[in-house]
C-alpha cells in the first residue's frame, strides 16, 4: 500500500520503515519495534510498540515532536531525517555506508579486487549483478527498495 511519495521516502512512515529495514543495530542485525520503543523510552521519550507499529505502517501519520525526537534519538539519527529531504538523502547514504562497513564479506571482496584492471573490475561487477538477480535482489543495491 505504498504510494509514490512513500517510495521516494516522502512520508514519515517510509522514512521510519527505511531505518528499521536498513540501519544496522549495535549487533549488526535489524532493529525490532520493541528495541526502538524501549530505547526511546529509556532516553525519556516514552512510546508504545503499538503506536510505533502504527507510525511505521502509516496508519498514524503525524507523530508529536516529542515522539519524533525519541525515535531520532533511539535510532541515532538527526531529527531532521524525518522532515528534511536533504538530511534524509544524506542519511540514506550514511546508512548504506554503515551497512558496507559492518559486512566482513564486502571487505574481503574489495580487498581481492585491488589492482585488477578496469576490464576485470567490470567483469566482477557484472557477475555480482548477475548473482544479485539470482538471489531475487535488484541488480544494483537501492533499486527496487520501495518494494522491499
Amino acid at each position: 500500500m505504498s504510494t509514490n511519495s512513500d517510495a521516494n521516502g516522502d512520508s514519515f512512515a517510509a522514512r521510519l520503515d527505511h531505518l528499521f529495514r536498513k540501519l544496522p543495530s549495535a549487533s549488526g542485525g535489524r532493529w525490532s519495534v520493541s528495541e526502538i520503543a524501549r530505547r526511546s523510552t529509556d532516553f525519556g521519550y516514552p512510546i508504545s510498540e503499538a503506536y510505533l507499529y502504527q507510525l511505521r505502517s502509516g496508519v498514524k501519520e503525524n507523530p508529536s515532536l516529542r515522539h519524533t525526537e525519541g525515535l531520532a534519538r533511539a535510532f541515532g539519527v538527526d531529527i531532521r531525517f524525518f522532515t528534511d529531504r536533504d538530511v534524509y538523502e544524506r542519511g540514506v547514504q550514511e546508512i548504506d555506508y554503515l551497512r558496507l562497513q559492518s559486512s566482513p564479506g564486502i571487505h574481503a571482496a574489495a580487498h581481492r579486487m585491488v589492482d585488477l584492471s578496469e576490464t576485470r573490475l567490470s567483469e566482477v561487477i557484472d557477475f555480482i549483478r548477475f548473482m544479485r538477480i539470482k538471489e531475487g535482489l535488484p541488480a544494483d543495491p537501492g533499486e527496487g527498495d520501495e518494494q522491499r
